[in-house]
């Protein structure tokens, strides 16, 4: 006899748990993202459960396990549960992080230091390939240049 497992142990799988807390998390932090950008009162919960609900009953089958019901419940009890977290204080008074240089910082500076490493390296290549040519050149002379004298 197959014994099947319940809900709880299901539940209790990292995945599911994973899954389900990720989606409230990121549902919150979109709720905050309005909230700083124009939108006092935050996103707008019931198209948001309309939408959770409409994405989660296009992934149920013909003969699927889950009845629509089950769904709707779902889909509503995780709406209230993120309706509830944004509206808490401790999430909506969060600090917004901000870049420390501002998109319209001047480059100039950064612009000045790529010339100026270029106008060195041009220096370098300057004084070396020169140095470098003149040593090759004695290297095949001294080659040459017999260190035992010739017999006559």
């Amino acid at each position: 006899m197959h014994k099947l497992g319940t809900l709880g142990t299901i539940l209790q799988s990292k995945d599911a748990v994973g899954q389900l807390r990720h989606y409230l998390a990121v549902q919150i932090d979109i709720d905050q993202w309005h909230r700083r950008h124009g939108q006092p009162k935050g996103q707008d919960y019931d198209k948001l459960a309309s939408d959770t609900q409409a994405a989660l009953l296009k992934q149920l089958g013909e003969h699927d396990i889950l009845s629509e019901e089950t769904i709707k419940e779902v889909s509503k009890s995780l709406t209230d549960r993120i309706k509830s977290l944004a509206l808490n204080d401790s999430f909506t008074m969060v600090p917004h992080f901000q870049c420390p240089l501002p998109c319209e910082y001047n480059k100039k500076m950064y612009l000045q230091l790529l010339i100026a490493s270029l106008v060195l390296n041009a220096c370098i290549l300057i004084a070396v390939v020169p140095f470098a040519i003149r040593v090759m050149r004695q290297e095949a002379q001294w080659k040459r240049e017999s260190l035992i004298a010739p017999s006559q």
